[in-house]
């Protein structure tokens, strides 16, 4: 039977100091101490929660709103000077004599190639030039 008049004291690591240091004896606080450290954290957490409060709210008149394209009534013309490119895509079989002679045949027309994907079915070769 455990006798409820001396009950077991309880052991805590010590929170300063060597990792090794010797435990704190709970039982050796003082009594009121634990409900007073209770009650000044519960007020540091109502004081962050309130100042969170406050900033967001405050926050969110600057917030810039979302665009979307049915915004924009019509198209805007680029700035003056500003390079226009045409692009084109194309599909080739996998072999490495098409896809050369694919990119050889373009290269001659003015296009320069921009990138390539590969495809169960193929090989896709991206390319652009200066629009005339």
């Amino acid at each position: 039977m455990i006798d409820l008049e001396e009950s077991p004291r309880r052991t805590t690591p010590a929170v300063f100091g060597d990792e090794s240091a010797a435990t704190v004896v709970a039982a050796d606080f003082k009594p009121g101490l634990e409900v007073r450290v209770n009650k000044l954290r519960s007020l540091g957490v109502a004081a962050v929660f309130l100042a969170g409060c406050a900033v967001g709210g405050a926050s969110s008149r600057f917030v810039v709103p979302p665009a979307s394209a049915q915004q924009q009534g019509k198209a805007v013309a680029p700035p003056p000077g500003a390079t226009r490119w045409e692009q084109m895509c194309i599909k080739t079989e996998g072999d490495i004599h098409d896809i050369s002679t694919t990119a050889m045949d373009h290269g001659d027309a003015y296009w320069e190639f921009v990138s390539s994907s590969v495809f169960p079915a193929g090989v896709m070769l991206c390319f652009k030039r200066l629009k005339a």
